[in-house]
């Protein structure tokens, strides 16, 4: 990750197995937060926990509408 960024894209292999990740990759806070409060630097994953943190609950992995 050259840029730093903090999507979760990242935390893709390279290269990608068949469907981009090898297990549903979890988010902790959301793709362009910085700055995060406690973090002692800027660059914080979203699929990095930091302190204290729980995965955020959404429609990830949902297959039906």
């Amino acid at each position: 990750n050259p840029w730093e960024a903090t999507t979760i894209e990242w935390s893709a292999p390279s290269p990608p197995p068949h469907g981009n990740f090898v297990s549903m990759p979890q988010a902790y806070r959301g793709p362009y937060e910085y700055s995060v409060p406690g973090h002692p630097t800027d660059f914080l994953p979203q699929f990095s926990p930091g302190a204290g943190e729980k995965a955020k609950t959404g429609q990830a992995g949902k297959t039906s509408h």
